[in-house]
Formats: C-alpha cells, structure tokens, sequence
C-alpha cells in the first residue's frame, strides 16, 4: 500500500525509470560502465578539493550503488547517494559530452541531464524521505511480540508527522530521520534538505552548448509544487 501510494501519486517511477530502469539508466550505466565510473571518481575528487565534502558533509568517495527494485525498503540508500554525488554526476557528464571519441557515450552524456531539472532533483529528496519514514513505520510492526494496544498509537502517530513534515513544510528544516540508512555523514540531514543544498550549489552548468538550470524554477516554489504533489499521498 505505501509503495503503490508512493508509486501512483507522487512520480516513483519517473525517478525510478531515469535513474535505475531504463536501457541507458544514469546509475545503471554507472555501475556497469568501468570507464564511467572510474571518471565519476575523478569527478568526485574534483568536488572534494572545491568544497571540502560531496554534499551532506560527506568527505569520502562514493564507489558503488546498488538496488533491489524487489525490496521497497532499499531505494533509500541509492537516492540519498544520487543526492550526494550529484555535483560530481554533473562534472562527469560535462567531461564525457565534451570528449568526441564516443559518440554514443557523448550523446547520452549530452542528454542524460535533461531529466535532471531541479524539481527531479527535489522530488527525489522527498521519495527517499518518505520511504525512510514507511519503512521505520514497518519495522515497528515487524515484531514478533508487539503489542497489538499500541497499533492505533504508531499509525496515528505516524500520520501526524506525515502531515507536519510533508503538509506543513518541515521535511525542509527537520534533522535526519534515516540515521543508520545512509552515510554516517548524510543522516544529519534529511534527504529534501540535501537535494535542495545540491540544487543551490551546482545552480546552472552547460553541456556543450546546452545549458542545464536547476534553479530555472525559485527554491521556494520547487517546494511548494512538490509538497502540493505530496499532500494526497500523506492524506491517503
């Protein structure tokens, strides 16, 4: 129920089909490239002597991603990764389209960012963030000795942080809910707060000649169009 709500309101499988699913997925041809992967280091590298850290206070290279599409519970860690590298995605994007040799490579890597708009890169945030809340709703019925008393409690309670973090606007301020599901240096902050700090800092960035601006649409209102998607989904 929570993976279909997700799924059928609030565009999983946009993300999902871009990120993981497609022939040419961004993280598929990630992890299954060497040459990809290995230029996804380098551009990490690059990241770290700009800015000290990938994102979220992340001070080590990512190397792997990995999904189960099976297991609603494991999209969490592979999006949050997504969020943090993202600055480095962009680099390595830019090298490939500018490098001539490939020309298969070169067009993907030349169109691999027009899904990435902002509000993609926000939604993603979101997902992750409401994933990481329905599986520690789960986990606190996965006992084999629950109290069945306390079931109107959890769902209840369960609800009204819904309503606050996703309804009132939270998601955006609140610490990290998901500490223990990503890095050590990510469960600081929420997933949304990550996406919205990647977004500010790579602001616009041009692919041979095709410009890429993730702030085309003001913070502000990415988040006000995102949590307006979100409100049948917590009101479910």
């Amino acid at each position: 129920c929570l993976s279909r709500g997700l799924g059928d309101v609030y565009k999983r499988q946009r993300i999902f089909y871009h990120l993981f699913e497609k022939e040419h997925a961004l993280l598929k041809d990630i992890r299954f490239s060497g040459l990809w992967a290995a230029k996804l280091e380098l551009a990490q590298t690059r990241i770290l002597e700009d800015r000290d850290c990938l994102g979220a206070e992340v001070t080590e290279l990512i190397h792997q991603f990995s999904f189960a599409p099976q297991r609603f519970e494991s999209f969490y860690t592979p999006l949050v990764d997504f969020l943090i590298i993202l600055p480095a995605i962009v680099v390595m994007l830019k090298s490939i389209a500018e490098d001539g040799r490939d020309y298969l490579a070169q067009n993907r890597a030349i169109h691999s960012p027009d899904a990435m708009t902002g509000q993609f890169v926000l939604d993603t945030g979101l997902v992750a963030d409401y994933a990481a809340l329905a599986v520690r709703l789960i986990r606190a019925f996965d006992l084999h000795d629950k109290d069945p008393a306390t079931t109107y409690r959890l769902l209840a309670e369960w609800r009204e942080r819904l309503r606050n973090l996703f309804i009132g606007g939270s998601i955006a301020r609140t610490p990290s809910f998901a500490a223990g599901e990503a890095g050590a240096g990510a469960a600081a902050k929420t997933a949304t707060q990550i996406a919205l700090e990647q977004i500010d800092y790579i602001a616009e960035v041009d692919y041979k000649g095709r410009v890429q601006d993730f702030m085309a649409v003001p913070p502000k209102a990415m988040v006000q169009e995102s949590l307006r998607a979100m409100k049948p989904v917590v009101e479910s």
